[in-house]
């Protein structure tokens, strides 16, 4: 078992330091629902690993990497519970009523809240994790975190019209809001392998219908928040799940579940109001007066987008084979049809290019070593680079289950089994010769005299000086020193970019070529010789 828990510590590092779901991230809640099923479908053949296993993709930063997990994570709490029972007293009936009229529903409102796990610089704590979502079909929707361990992330709000395809994120603590264009927000249909453009997702609705839908013992009117209610309950193993439903709509106001014989927090689904008036204001993309409003376009190119994903979704086809095979990933592709988590059709369709349904595939799989030191390099599925140029970026996911674009190079030597202080030194090196290539495609041909001169281009000052300093100090000293490439010399021999040391060491020392090719060199009279 001791890959499973590895699997654990994984989504231990990608998921407990975000809990406070920040706006700026993708949140795709989707997974929810298509989880649901998912999981159904293993409980019927074997049973799951049950834990917080997440995937997503990421489009911006570190925050934003670590963003879609809280509600992934109760998604997949409650996903291990198998619901069964016979009706008693006419318990069934109150729902078969209560059912036909929340199908008709148009708009939902839930507050959830659950016991949630974090880590801040080195340390783990508790908290109680409390979000408001409601959405108003059939394209808005509002999320509010009640809670959250950084004061800075209380309270905020974060508004999607999909028709608009814009995003609205507010964040009262510091009075900024964020506006975000949608138009290149993708996902791909479990069903037929489709890429559609995102749209309102009714997952948690229709999951708390499923629950209900089922028979359940009744234990009559009890007194809920000072209002008569009738309480039904079912029973699997040592789960409890109790309902809550109002007397004169029939609708479900509370769902909680529990395991008393289990060291585990309860999930519990509060104020659910269904088929109520929710004013359009509530879903305004104006922000506030008197905050300071930002817009944001995104940072990939629309057809990255697009490729993005459909590696998230063939990440999450790897975290479904995951579920049913106690932690193990697959081996290839094709073990996930042998396994009947997706159909040969669907993966064709997911794995070729997306302005090609019908053409070879354009994604790799790369068994990743879940004993890696770090995660977050071990890449795991990225796409097929041998014909594209040097300065070309492909999407690649890593085991930590983040997603990101990298120049060719870069995955060249995140795929080499070098440590990882080297690999992350040529990481580095090749950030920053695809930024002197594009500086020379802008100046005639020339590189820049000096490194700080990218600055303004393709990175800012801030982030020239973080490629420069040590993996493990992003802001320390420079650990990495350019040096401009003589025009006749040999692309493949002219170093452009090497490692500065106070000492040799017998690891040797990186450097990266004017072609982009990184090599460790051990022997210091040829790295002298080298970088002369």
């Amino acid at each position: 078992m001791k890959n499973i828990k590895n699997i654990e510590k994984l989504v231990k590092r990608s998921y407990l330091k975000n809990l406070y779901i920040p706006a700026d991230a993708e949140m795709d809640e989707r997974i929810l629902g298509d989880a649901v099923t998912k999981m159904e479908e293993s409980r019927k053949t074997k049973s799951v690993l049950v834990g917080p296993h997440i995937w997503r993709i990421i489009m911006n930063n570190r925050i934003t990497k670590l963003a879609a997990a809280a509600v992934i994570f109760i998604a997949m709490i409650i996903l291990g519970i198998n619901y069964m029972g016979t009706p008693i007293d006419g318990a069934s009936t109150v729902f078969a009523a209560a059912m036909d009229s929340i199908k008709q529903a148009r708009t939902f409102s839930c507050i959830t809240i659950f016991e949630a796990t974090y880590e801040d610089e080195g340390k783990d704590g508790k908290y109680l994790s409390k979000t408001k979502k409601m959405f108003k079909e059939p394209n808005r929707e509002r999320r509010v975190q009640l809670t959250s361990p950084w004061p800075r992330f209380v309270g905020e709000i974060r508004i999607t019209d999909f028709k608009k395809r814009q995003e609205l994120t507010i964040r009262p603590a510091e009075k900024t809001a964020i506006l975000y264009d949608k138009s290149s927000d993708y996902y791909v249909d479990d069903n037929t392998g489709e890429l559609k453009l995102t749209e309102l997702n009714t997952s948690l609705r229709d999951y708390l219908l499923k629950l209900s839908e089922e028979a359940v013992e009744d234990l009559g009117n009890v007194e809920l928040d000072g209002q008569q209610v009738r309480m039904l309950q079912t029973h699997k193993n040592s789960r409890v799940t109790a309902v809550w439903i109002d007397l004169e709509t029939n609708f479900p106001v509370q769902i909680e579940h529990k395991w008393p014989d289990q060291i585990r927090s309860p999930v519990l689904y509060k104020s659910i109001q269904i088929d109520t008036e929710l004013d359009d204001s509530l879903f305004s993309l104006e922000p506030p007066e008197g905050y300071d409003l930002r817009k944001f376009t995104g940072n990939w190119p629309d057809d990255k987008a697009r490729m993005g994903a459909k590696i998230m979704h063939l990440g999450k086809l790897c975290l479904y084979y995951v579920n049913k095979h106690n932690g193990q990933f697959p081996s290839e592709f094709v073990d996930l049809l042998t396994s009947g988590i997706v159909t040969d059709e669907v993966l064709k369709k997911v794995l070729a290019a997306p302005e090609e349904p019908n053409g070879t595939p354009v994604f790799r799989y790369r068994k990743p070593d879940t004993n890696a030191e770090d995660r977050s390099i071990e890449i795991m599925l990225y796409e097929v680079y041998e014909e594209k140029s040097v300065d070309d970026l492909v999407v690649v996911t890593m085991l930590d289950s983040h997603s990101e674009l990298l120049p060719v190079q870069t995955l060249i030597h995140l795929l080499k089994p070098w440590p990882d202080y080297k690999k992350k030194l040529s990481l580095k090196m090749t950030h920053l010769h695809w930024g002197c290539i594009h500086f020379a495609k802008e100046h005639e041909g020339k590189y820049p005299r000096e490194i700080a001169d990218l600055a303004g281009g393709k990175f800012s000052e801030e982030i020239i000086k973080r490629l420069q300093a040590a993996p493990n100090q992003p802001d320390g000293p420079t650990v990495i020193r350019y040096r401009p490439p003589h025009a006749d010399a040999d692309p493949s021999k002219e170093v452009i970019l090497y490692e500065l040391y106070d000492q040799w060491s017998n690891d040797g020392a990186v450097v990266c070529y004017a072609n982009g090719d990184c090599e460790i060199i051990t022997n210091q009279k040829r790295f002298e010789d080298l970088t002369r």
